[in-house]
């Protein structure tokens, strides 16, 4: 029996590394409540927006989840 290691998609970003350069547009996932939302970032940081917030590098969206939001780049 052999066990093949999946590899993360080439899309898909890391948490904890958002060094976009200039404006760059990522997708945001929320574990907690499945929310799909497009978010810009200027220079590495997340633009002003009502529904998510930026804290300690990580996005959060503001539905009370703990877990910080997957990103994943639009294509």
């Amino acid at each position: 029996m052999t066990i093949s290691v999946l590899e993360r998609p080439a899309t898909s970003v890391p948490p904890h590394y958002i060094r976009p350069e200039d404006e760059t547009e990522l997708v945001a996932f929320c574990p907690g409540c499945k929310t799909l939302e497009t978010l810009w970032f200027s220079e590495g940081r997340l633009m002003t927006t009502r529904r998510f917030h930026e804290e300690n590098g990580q996005v959060f969206h503001n539905c009370g989840s703990t877990k910080p939001c997957r990103l994943h780049r639009s294509s």
